[in-house]
């Protein structure tokens, strides 16, 4: 399954929707990624889910907002490959 947000956080785990997407995948036992413009370091998503940032940590922050679908297509097709190994 996947997700995303903006920033990724305590908050998102906390009742946001892409939170709420998480929980439900984890019972239902279904790998879920999160794909996000910023990703809080030290979340505990279990072992079938990660959060992913999509910014390229190469460039700077206003360069990946102008730069945002290939972000975001780099890193949804770098997840897809690592699930179909």
């Amino acid at each position: 399954m996947l997700t995303g947000e903006g920033r990724f956080d305590a908050q998102s785990l906390a009742g946001k929707g892409p939170g709420k997407v998480v929980a439900r995948a984890q019972r239902a036992g279904v790998p879920v990624v999160v794909l996000a413009g910023q990703v809080e370091a030290g979340l505990d998503l279990g072992p079938a889910a990660r959060a992913v940032a999509v910014s390229d940590p190469g460039l700077p922050l206003e360069q990946c907002l102008r730069d945002t679908r290939r972000c975001v297509r780099v890193a949804a097709a770098a997840q897809v490959a690592t699930f179909l190994g």
